[in-house]
């Protein structure tokens, strides 16, 4: 009797085994078909410009405007993790690319990283990076297409859905002239949803750092919309990611958060590549 209980009990538990590895690879293999369907879409996007309307960029703001304020004057509530990697990141590469113009983005990436632990175990798509890079003077053009993608997450709310949108026109809107800076402003302070409000904490940073730091009319706003589309691929991926798992829950939000700043910081630093 003892051995057939045994018995019974070995099979179960194999079959226990078995039935989570069987989870376990499908979730593998679903995580594997949503980063191919990412980045297949990035291609996609990327390859065929002919039939997508295009967005134009900001209008350039004049550098004398109240958007061209000194850093000190932010309030405290801005002075967050994802605006303060962001800014201290490009001025970082900044440094490193001007005195050693032979440093990858990868090797300015990883050193910056080694002081910033919570960012140097991410995992990156160095193949859609470099997609994004390459097709850097069209990517603006094609925002609108990650408003598809959102629309298309099951998982995700209306409210959700409704606000990430939103974030995404605002990364490429062009009727808020010299009161943009303000507006992104009240969004950092007053929005309830984490992950869209880092959102306009990183696009808050890279307007103060391409206006104050790099005062260049032709290059300024192009880069901010740059690392805005970072930000919104990497998050995006980490929302794939997460979906995969079944683990799209809030408690998971600074995961996917920290991917986006990771990639809204990596994309940034093509600028001097």
């Amino acid at each position: 009797m003892k051995k057939r209980r045994t018995e019974q009990n070995s099979t179960e538990q194999n079959r226990t085994a078995d039935t989570n590895n069987l989870v376990s690879g499908l979730r593998n293999l679903r995580r594997k078909f949503l980063h191919v369907v990412l980045y297949a879409f990035f291609v996609l996007i990327f390859s065929c410009k002919d039939g997508i309307e295009d967005f134009n960029v900001w209008p350039l703001m004049n550098n004398t405007s109240s958007s061209n304020q000194n850093l000190e004057s932010l309030t405290t509530d801005v002075y967050d993790d994802v605006y303060q990697y962001h800014y201290q990141g490009l001025s970082y590469a900044r440094n490193q690319f001007t005195n050693f113009p032979n440093l990858t983005i990868k090797n300015v990436l990883e050193a910056f990283n080694a002081n910033n632990v919570n960012y140097s175990n991410i995992e990156i798509n160095w193949n859609l990076i470099d997609t994004i890079l390459l097709n850097r003077d069209s990517i603006v053009s094609y925002l609108n297409n990650f408003v598809n993608i959102i629309s298309d997450i099951p998982e995700f709310s209306s409210t959700k859905k409704y606000k990430a949108i939103e974030l995404i026109y605002t990364m490429v809107n062009t009727n808020l002239g010299s009161t943009y800076r303000d507006s992104i402003v009240v969004k950092v302070n007053t929005e309830m949803d984490e992950e869209i409000r880092q959102g306009y904490a990183l696009l808050l940073s890279s307007y103060d750092y391409w206006t104050l730091e790099i005062i260049d009319n032709n290059n300024d706003i192009p880069m901010i919309q740059l690392d805005c589309a970072g930000y919104i691929i990497g998050w995006l991926d980490a929302v794939l990611d997460d979906i995969a798992d079944g683990k799209l829950k809030p408690e998971g939000q600074w995961k996917r958060i920290k991917k986006g700043a990771l990639y809204g910081l990596t994309t940034s630093m093509g600028f001097w590549k």
